[in-house]
């Protein structure tokens, strides 16, 4: 029988638990807060002013703040407690885990260090498991061309290395509570296994990889959806106005088609991007009788009720099941792109 609590209940990619979790071992123990700064601290290094007086941090998750545009809530934040001698400091982390980025949305973080006409010292964070960077997407502003670079406006963090090291510096804490200690061994067990199936695909999504599990495969698929989403907009971001908030794919959808052989289980799911001219365009795996499992692409609109308004759908002739055993996933998925952007 399955002991641990974290998977017991089935947090493993849901990242605002994630979050949550952290924030709570460094608002519990004083000394794991510390280890968690210093480490933010090695990571910046010069680069950022980030102050070491420990203590007068504060952190909460899901911090919702107005950039001047655009309400925003970021998975992890950090301030000091605003004083004269402790200057004014803001520590941003946007935790990803199986989700793609937002519009914008590290450029939009990162215009938080200015707000008020207050220049704040501090730095903004990318945390992802195997620390990759983030996509163009998420760093720049396609209105007016400007852009945030990596290791100079924001850093990036890894649950693989930087939070499962973290981790293992507290447990070494003799003082740490004997329940948060238990806790803290559960959850470090679940990030070394959602760590290792991640740097497992890192370096083999558009390889040889022939995955095998369910998990595997799922993993794989989430992995080229994003690529999809992403290499869309970045490629042809003067005709693509954005990426609909509709992203309707994620880890547990796919992972649910991939087990689930019952069709009133199975659910479509894809992601809809609009045109110029409101043009909606929506690429997703229809799941129904003979077409299980196909990518479509439809052009549409979503009307009142939320729901999408198919005016036309054609099919892009690959199943998703089948990609799962292909090598090159990455050609595969930059040909759909094309045949995509040049059919519309």
């Amino acid at each position: 029988m399955e002991t641990n609590i974290f998977k017991l209940l089935k947090i493993d990619h849901r990242e605002n638990l994630h979050s949550q979790f952290i924030v709570a071992i460094i608002k519990t123990d004083k000394n794991a807060k510390e280890l968690f700064i210093k480490m933010l601290i090695d990571i910046v290094k010069d680069k950022a002013k980030i102050h070491n007086k420990y203590s007068a941090y504060k952190i909460v998750p899901e911090k919702p703040f107005f950039d001047g545009e655009n309400e925003n809530r970021v998975d992890i934040f950090l301030s000091d407690k605003h004083g004269e001698e402790d200057g004014k400091t803001r520590i941003l982390i946007e935790n990803k885990i199986d989700a793609g980025d937002q519009p914008q949305q590290l450029f939009r973080y990162h215009k938080y260090f200015e707000k008020d006409n207050i220049k704040y010292d501090g730095a903004l964070f990318y945390l992802t498991i195997e620390g990759r960077d983030a996509s163009l997407y998420s760093t720049k502003d396609f209105k007016t061309g400007d852009s945030i670079s990596k290791s100079k406006d924001y850093f990036l963090l890894s649950y693989h290395s930087d939070i499962i090291g973290w981790l293992k510096k507290v447990l070494e804490i003799k003082s740490l509570d004997v329940r948060l200690r238990m806790y803290i061994e559960d959850y470090l067990n679940v990030v070394k296994d959602i760590s290792k199936r991640w740097i497992a695909l890192k370096d083999n999504f558009g390889k040889n990889l022939d995955a095998k599990s369910d998990e595997e495969k799922a993993f794989l698929e989430l992995k080229f959806w994003q690529f999809i989403e992403q290499e869309i907009y970045e490629r042809k971001n003067k005709e693509i106005q954005r990426i609909s908030n509709q992203r309707l794919f994620n880890y547990d959808k796919i992972l649910n088609n991939q087990k689930n052989e019952n069709p009133k289980n199975l659910r479509n799911y894809g992601t809809i991007f609009e045109l110029k001219g409101g043009r909606n365009i929506r690429i997703e795996v229809f799941v129904k009788g003979k077409d299980k499992f196909k990518l479509f692409i439809s052009e549409g609109t979503i009307d009142n009720s939320n729901k999408w308004v198919c005016s036309g759908k054609e099919s892009l002739n690959c199943q998703t099941r089948e990609l799962k055993n292909k090598g090159n996933m990455k050609i595969i998925a930059v040909k759909i792109i094309e045949d995509i952007l040049n059919h519309f």
